[in-house]
């Protein structure tokens, strides 16, 4: 009885083993098309990785020039505001100088026509006394 069990149980271990070995191969072969097809993928995703890291610093770069040319544009205002200011300033000194001006020139005028009516109101009232001195 010992020789059939132990054919049997040798039997029963080769029949494992084999099925074990059919198994792995199975599943070897199972994991090599998929491993293409993974190849592939990964092949492209690795191709548009690197699309879209060349994209993205060309976007970074554009970002970068728009930056400085923002930074720039906001210089020439701050120089333009700057410049502007300072003939705003000349502008409010300018009238008012030259209203300054006009306004002496109108009281100096106005002075010497009342001397000028002071003297002729004089020169009347002695020809009026002449006149008079005349007719009698």
């Amino acid at each position: 009885m010992k020789t059939p069990a132990r054919k049997q149980l040798a039997l029963t271990i080769a029949i494992v083993f084999v099925l074990m070995l059919i198994a792995g191969c199975e599943e070897q072969n199972k994991n090599q098309p998929q491993t293409n097809v993974d190849v592939k993928q990964a092949r492209l995703l690795v191709s548009e990785n690197m699309q879209l890291q060349k994209q993205l610093a060309q976007s970074q770069d554009e970002l970068k020039k728009r930056d400085a040319d923002l930074t720039e544009q906001q210089k020439l205002l701050e120089e333009c505001l700057k410049q502007n200011d300072v003939p705003q300033a000349e502008m409010e000194k300018e009238p008012n100088e030259k209203s300054n001006s006009i306004l002496t020139m109108v009281i100096d005028e106005n002075a010497s026509l009342s001397q000028e009516i002071e003297k002729l109101k004089e020169q009347i009232d002695k020809l009026t006394k002449e006149l008079e001195e005349a007719k009698k």
